[in-house]
């Protein structure tokens, strides 16, 4: 489980900036608060992200998706570049590093695993295990500079040779796995276990929609009908190679996977499917469609692309909530970010899902969420405690600050009230977190500078 997550001078994103999960004191929604028992801490399943547009609340999950890339791939040759976003309103700060900061749970024990980047070499790698009074370093990187202080590092075979000889431009964890050493390898399935969703990301759960006898399948079909959005269910449908060129890289991802399947998503908003074909040794693509009663009973199947944009949505956010749902039942550990949850979707429509998913939390979770959104409908303390609502704050040029709704105080030094209507107070500005208006009429101004 993420804990706590940092970075500084990153896109629009100058100075640190810091996101906890750890709960703060309050007894709203106890019953799905996991405990850290040593550490006399509780975690938070779920976080919401509030603030004006070009606030930095997609730098955040952009952020995060760079990290993950980093860590699981990498660069592949020597004299690659970093592809990293550095602030770049100020000149001076081409020069600093990228830094990024993650505190993890694994296994029932905490981690700090930190680096920073520039254009060129990773700058600072360290890894340490914090118990309750202190902090052990099980690897330390500064620049081609490496030390190996402790376990699981210290007994394993060619640890030392491997940070010696690890790529400037590449992280230590990385260029371990990569040479088959699993001795941090709890490190690096914690980031492959991180999913992100954004407005144009492919989220492979879709996948399942076209499989007859698949929860996904079965459930979206009676979601997207008691939605009354014509949907009756989904089918697939092959595709003429000729007509759907696969990429060679494709093509030897999946030879060399075959179970695997390629989730792709047209810029129209089709969705297809790659499979391998191991009797005809070759790759196949498939369509995936919806299907909706015609007047004489009959069904009929139509492109993706034709449905509306909120129903697309909600294509991609139902495998996501459904795949929390199973991680949790499953005891498999993942933390999902979503930038925009609530694009083209009715407020009322997202909080009941979100409501109902919520519902299904208990103190012994493993999965969280993290979003993004505008929906004013989910500042409800019945639904969100007060510390799982933050409102991003951007303080002056690249300085932003994520500020939770228990931290605010009223004038005479009080907290929230439970009772409180936080929503009207979110629209009224009490918390920023919202746009600053102009004052003047925006076609007033306009001709005004038409006449200039």
């Amino acid at each position: 489980m993420l804990l706590y997550f940092s970075l500084s001078n990153w896109g629009m994103i100058r100075d640190e900036l810091n996101l906890s999960l750890i709960a703060q004191r309050e007894q709203a929604h106890e019953e799905r608060l996991r405990s850290l028992l040593k550490f006399k801490k509780r975690v938070l399943p779920i976080a919401a992200i509030y603030g004006p547009n070009a606030s930095g609340k997609t730098t955040i999950i952009e952020a995060m998706q760079f990290a993950k890339e980093f860590v699981l791939v990498g660069t592949r040759n020597r004299s690659d570049k970093i592809a990293r976003q550095y602030f770049r309103l100020d000149k001076a700060y081409q020069d600093e590093p990228s830094q990024f900061g993650f505190v993890f749970t694994r296994d029932g024990l905490v981690y700090e695993y930190k680096f920073a980047v520039n254009d060129c070499e990773v700058v600072y790698e360290t890894l340490k295990q914090i118990t309750v009074n202190s902090e052990k370093i099980i690897f330390n990187r500064e620049g081609q500079k490496g030390e190996i202080l402790s376990n699981p590092l210290k007994d394993s075979n060619y640890a030392q040779a491997y940070i010696d000889g690890c790529a400037p431009n590449k992280l230590y964890i990385t260029n371990l796995i990569s040479q088959g050493n699993q001795a941090l390898g709890f490190v690096y399935q914690w980031f492959a276990n991180i999913q992100i969703l954004t407005p144009n990301e492919v989220f492979g759960g879709f996948t399942q929609y076209s499989k007859k006898q698949s929860f996904l399948s079965q459930t979206g079909s009676a979601f997207f009908n008691h939605l009354k959005t014509g949907i009756c269910g989904f089918s697939e449908k092959e595709v003429l190679s000729e007509r759907f060129p696969i990429p060679e890289m494709m093509k030897k991802q999946l030879q060399t996977n075959p179970a695997a399947e390629i989730p792709i998503r047209t810029p129209i908003g089709d969705l297809y499917v790659a499979r391998w074909d191991g009797e005809e040794q070759k790759v196949r693509v498939f369509q995936i469609n919806t299907m909706h009663h015609a007047k004489d009973g009959t069904e009929i199947d139509f492109s993706v692309s034709s449905e509306s944009d909120g129903t697309r949505r909600l294509m991609d956010l139902l495998p996501m909530f459904l795949g929390l749902y199973w991680a949790n039942k499953n005891r498999q550990p993942t933390v999902c970010f979503v930038d925009e949850i609530d694009r083209s979707l009715h407020p009322l429509l997202l909080k009941r899902v979100l409501t109902d998913y919520l519902a299904t939390l208990d103190k012994d979770f493993v999965a969280q969420l993290i979003f993004t959104t505008h929906n004013a409908e989910l500042i409800d303390q019945d639904i969100l405690r007060r510390d799982e609502i933050l409102f991003l704050q951007r303080e002056e040029i690249g300085s932003c600050a994520l500020n939770k709704l228990s931290d605010f105080r009223d004038e005479k030094g009080k907290a929230v009230r439970f009772d409180s209507l936080i929503r009207k107070r979110y629209l009224r500005g009490d918390f920023g977190g919202v746009p600053e208006l102009p004052f003047v009429n925006l076609f007033e101004l306009m001709d005004a500078e038409r006449e200039v």
